[in-house]
């Protein structure tokens, strides 16, 4: 008779407490989540001091663990911009390129992605690559054609048509 009293005790409990339990691990994951955020912002801050102090190598490593840690953080289009940026500075044209280019299509609904597409297309041009600066300008002129950066693309691409 005990036996059958706890058994319905139970079942009329382990309901809420699984539902307790699923409430705690969603408050838990979200935490996490913000954790996350936070934590490859005050990243990114940090690496922004290791540049602004010269420590361009260390801030380099950091920027690429950043990526590898937090592959959808919110600030990745940053972070990839100032990989690029330290890259054209050390003369690796290529792969400043690339990091600007992984910048655009990672943040392609952002203002710095499309800055750093934008850079891209002059770096392009630097590298006597015109074609292939057309063509980000082009691609820049024409997804944002409503914003300012759109249409500095288009006026670029016309100086690119007119040399």
């Amino acid at each position: 008779m005990k036996f059958l009293f706890f058994l319905a005790l139970l079942l009329v409990l382990a309901p809420g407490m699984a539902q307790d339990q699923s409430e705690s691990k969603e408050n838990k994951e979200s935490a996490f989540e913000k954790n996350k955020v936070e934590q490859g912002q005050k990243s990114l801050r940090y690496a922004g001091s290791l540049i602004a102090a010269g420590q361009v190598a260390q801030a380099t490593r950091i920027l690429e663990d950043l990526l590898i840690l937090y592959p959808f953080h919110p600030d990745n289009a940053t972070m990839l911009t100032l990989l690029g940026d330290l890259a054209s500075g050390r003369g690796e044209l290529e792969r400043a390129l690339s990091w600007y280019r992984r910048a655009y299509l990672e943040g392609r609904n952002k203002e710095t992605g499309s800055k750093a597409y934008l850079k891209a297309g002059e770096l392009a041009v630097e590298m006597g690559e015109v074609d292939q600066a057309r063509s980000i300008f082009l691609d820049l002129a024409r997804e944002r054609k409503h914003e300012e950066i759109g249409r500095d693309a288009e006026n670029r691409l016309k100086a690119l048509s007119s040399s």
